[in-house]
Parts: structure tokens; C-alpha cells; sequence
């Protein structure tokens, strides 16, 4: 039996494909799904699935209540601390489809961190903007909510073409939408062209420091071309570097789309 989430689909019943059967009640837990199995000597002998819609008329549990309260108000109290202030709208909403203030403090934030020379993140990654005024850890949290860790890999200069060839391809609006530091390009017709690493053309037979998030490093979002690359696991979260990031840069006054991926598809 397979009990799935990532997709969001709700199932009102659920579906057997090749004896298995597979569950999920939808998202932004609007539904609670239930299955009922009964077993004979280890092995499934039937089942029934239903969704139950969590709807105002289903009473608290008092029980229940009284725990998460009190976990919730521990929480508040982390989440609530300020970090910084920013002066400027840190835009994440529109990371689908074009290169933020919000995407460029995220990866330059990862190289920070690393030292790394290059960095990519996808933008499914960044969940929300962050409004003018303070900052806090639950304002970051809610950038960056998976608890994805920092992954470094040692990428040839052809390596990453092909991540960029790749990133070249993928229509505005969805996760897999690349975002970079340390990196300049040219986007036409499906290619990357005039890349430039730290201001300097891309060698293609030099090896680059490149840090990701380890679902990109997995092969995530359609990045196969990085999954079994040379590199390491920092295990640090992207959004504690992004917090450090932001504490030693102190008030953002500014912070500004560079055009480190041109587009030139899109110029007039």
C-alpha cells in the first residue's frame, strides 16, 4: 500500500495499480483519509478507503487541543525571534518564472555559507515573499519550508552547461525554474550562451565548486544530470543559511535582480 502526498491529487477513493493500493486525500490538509484493512495470516485479504472532508461542523478534540497548544506556543516563541529588517519587498511569489531579489538573496546566501563558486536552487524550493519590515525565523521558514540541506558537488564546466542547457528548456511557471549566484548566462532558443563564472568565461574541463539544496543534488525537478556527481552533504539547512545570511548583512535596504540569467527570448 502506498500512501502519497507530493502530487496533491485527491483521491476520493483509492486506486489499485498492480495489486498495490495507492491513497491521498488531497492537500492543505482539507481532508483526512482513512483505510480500513483486514488482514488474514500477513497478507491483505480486503480494504476499504474513504476521504472525510475537515469541515467547521467536526468538533476539537479536547485532548489533542491541549497538546498543540502548548507545542504551538513553544514554537511561537522561536519562530517569532527577528533576525533582521528589510526596507524592501523580498519578492519569492513570482520565482516560477523570473529572477527575484528574494531568489538572488537565497543563493547568494548558499555560497556564503559554502564558499562555493556556483550556486543553483530551484524555484519550487521558495514557498512565499518576506514584506517589508522585520524579519523573523518564521518569515524565513516560510521561504524555505522542506528543511532541504546545503549539498556541494564538483562540477565540471561542462557539467554545468548541461544543468544550464537543462534550465534553458523549462517554461515559466514551473518548479524546476533555475536560479543562480557566483554565474552569469544568455538564455535563446533553449541554450545557454556567453556564460561567464565569477566574471570569467566558463572552462569547460575546470572543475567548479557548486552548491545546491540536496533534492536538486538528487536529481530533483529534472536535474539527473547532478544526481551521482562527486561532492558531500553539508547537512546544514538552506534557511538557517539563509537567516545567518541575512543577520550578517544586517537592514536590507536593498537588494536587487541582477540579470544573472538573460533571457533573451523575452527582450524587446
Amino acid at each position: 500500500m502506498i500512501i502519497d502526498g507530493h502530487t496533491h491529487t485527491l483521491l476520493e477513493t483509492p486506486v489499485v495499480i498492480n495489486n498495490v493500493i495507492v491513497a491521498q486525500a488531497g492537500d492543505n490538509a482539507e481532508n483526512i483519509g482513512r483505510i480500513d484493512l483486514w488482514i488474514d495470516d500477513g497478507r491483505i485479504v480486503d480494504w476499504r478507503g474513504e476521504v472525510i472532508p475537515l469541515t467547521s461542523d467536526i468538533p476539537e478534540d479536547p485532548f489533542i487541543k491541549m497538546f498543540t497548544d502548548a507545542f504551538y506556543q513553544l514554537g511561537s516563541e522561536a519562530l517569532n525571534e527577528v533576525v533582521e529588517e528589510t526596507k524592501v519587498y523580498l519578492d519569492g511569489e513570482h520565482a516560477r518564472s523570473d529572477e527575484t531579489n528574494l531568489s538572488n538573496l537565497i543563493t547568494d546566501s548558499m555560497i556564503w555559507k559554502t564558499g562555493a563558486d556556483v550556486a543553483l536552487m530551484n524555484g519550487g524550493g521558495i514557498r512565499a515573499s518576506i514584506e517589508a519590515g522585520d524579519i523573523t525565523y518564521r518569515d524565513i521558514l516560510t521561504v524555505l519550508p522542506f528543511g532541504n540541506t546545503l549539498y556541494v558537488l564538483e562540477l565540471t564546466g561542462k557539467d554545468i552547461m548541461d544543468v544550464l542547457n537543462y534550465a534553458a528548456t523549462i517554461p515559466d511557471g514551473q518548479g524546476a525554474k533555475l536560479h543562480v549566484a557566483g554565474l552569469t548566462a544568455e538564455i535563446k532558443g533553449g541554450k545557454a550562451t556567453n556564460v561567464k563564472i565569477n566574471g570569467k568565461p566558463i572552462d569547460l574541463n575546470k572543475t567548479y565548486k557548486v552548491v545546491t539544496n540536496n533534492y536538486m543534488a538528487s536529481g530533483g525537478d529534472g536535474y539527473t544530470m547532478l544526481a551521482g556527481k562527486p561532492g558531500y552533504d553539508t547537512y546544514f539547512r538552506d534557511a538557517d543559511a539563509l537567516r545567518e545570511y541575512i543577520a550578517h548583512l544586517g537592514t536590507i535596504e536593498n537588494y536587487t535582480s541582477q540579470e544573472r540569467l538573460i533571457e533573451l527570448d523575452q527582450v524587446k
